[in-house]
């Protein structure tokens, strides 16, 4: 009985440390959430064609409606390489 209890108490003392709650959350502005990705042919007189890289980012508080001042902001970002 002994070795039960000593059992369930390691049992109790680990899952505090699987169970600690949002100690590696990541807030949703700091994270870039990729929604569209596109790949074009871009013409290029010295090397022939090489590839244009368009990735899409949604700006979440644009999103949201959080910008203020009541300007219109885009809901999203175009990077293109």
């Amino acid at each position: 009985m002994r070795r039960i209890k000593k059992g369930f108490m390691i049992c109790c003392c680990m899952s505090i440390l699987f169970t600690g709650g949002c100690w590696d959350s990541i807030e949703i502005d700091d994270i870039g959430l990729a929604v569209g990705v596109g790949v074009d042919n871009q013409e290029n007189s010295i090397n022939g064609q090489t590839p244009e890289f368009t990735i899409q980012f949604v700006i979440p508080k644009a999103l949201a409606g959080e910008n203020g001042g009541g300007t219109k902001e885009e809901a999203f970002h175009n990077l293109t390489i």
